[in-house]
């Protein structure tokens, strides 16, 4: 027991140390870049960068971590339902605010997250119930008073599941739209940007990939053998998910973030530590 203990401890803490500078030098290109914090889908990836890494640093040690872990976690799914709202806009095109206002709803939104996670980390802190390490099976469960947790356990399942149903609705309507638009946009010659595609598609893998989590997490028992190693699999899936998976995206899909990420781990001179607007080299469509 005490062997296992260790081995998976050190799976976990490798595996979140390994992303978490990953993570950070990415959020660091997205926030020092003007091309990237005037979209208003950038900024809600960089607020679910920052939650991931905040769980990336309860993964680092696995009380009071295990709320955060789990706060967070809530927190990014309200964030991939506001990120999903602002790709119907974008690329639906369906105009949900006025322009104007268009980034401060999203801002507002964002906060919103924020704040929801903050009031299931606070429900985590009271003497009625919290978040506690299963050594045996290498996980986080909610334990305490009886109906405070059962209670707190719905409020969980309530808010997240929802959340995702109703992303991956407005991903399938998005899809939709493309579809039978798409025979209009070639008749007129206005395509979508590449730019507006390659954020859908990162958001709707992202989407997909908590989807396949939840689903292991809440009805595994049902598909999933019964073994040691499964809840340590699932474990290190949201590790993964909250470290590797957004970078990963990032890089691949995106030219710009791949460039000056080079630069930065290279300590190359050509990289400029904050772009302003005005020396932006990629002119990309503001309010997206």
């Amino acid at each position: 027991m005490v062997q296992d203990n260790v081995v998976v401890g050190i799976v976990y803490l490798s595996v979140a140390l390994f992303c978490l500078p990953l993570h950070l030098v990415i959020i660091f290109i997205f926030t020092s870049n003007a091309e990237f914090r005037k979209l208003a889908s950038y900024q809600i990836m960089t607020h679910i960068g920052v939650v991931d890494c905040l769980q990336l640093l309860v993964h680092v040690y696995s009380g009071i971590l295990g709320g955060l872990a789990n706060a967070g976690w809530i927190a990014m799914i309200m964030m991939v339902l506001v990120l999903a709202l602002n790709r119907l806009e974008v690329v639906g095109e369906i105009r949900i605010i006025s322009c104007a206002t268009s980034t401060k709803m999203y801002t507002m939104l964002t906060f919103l997250s924020w704040m929801i996670g903050v009031a299931f980390f606070c429900c985590y802190l009271t003497p009625h119930t919290g978040m506690k390490y299963n050594h045996r099976n290498f996980y986080w469960s909610l334990e305490g008073e009886e109906n405070i947790t059962e209670a707190l356990s719905d409020a969980e399942t309530y808010s997240t599941i929802p959340a995702l149903a109703i992303a991956l609705l407005i991903y399938a309507v998005i899809c939709l739209i493309i579809i039978s638009k798409k025979k209009a946009l070639i008749s007129t010659k206005k395509i979508l940007s590449n730019q507006e595609i390659r954020i859908l598609l990162q958001a709707l893998i992202i989407c997909g990939c908590i989807v396949l989590e939840i689903c292991c997490w809440h009805w595994g028992d049902h598909f999933l053998p019964n073994s040691f190693y499964t809840p340590i699999v699932i474990n290190t899936m949201w590790i993964l998910e909250n470290g590797a998976l957004n970078p990963t995206l990032y890089l691949i899909m995106n030219k710009s973030i791949r460039r000056k990420f080079v630069d930065i781990v290279s300590f190359s001179k050509n990289y400029q530590l904050f772009v302003s607007a005005n020396s932006v080299p990629t002119p990309i469509s503001q309010n997206r």
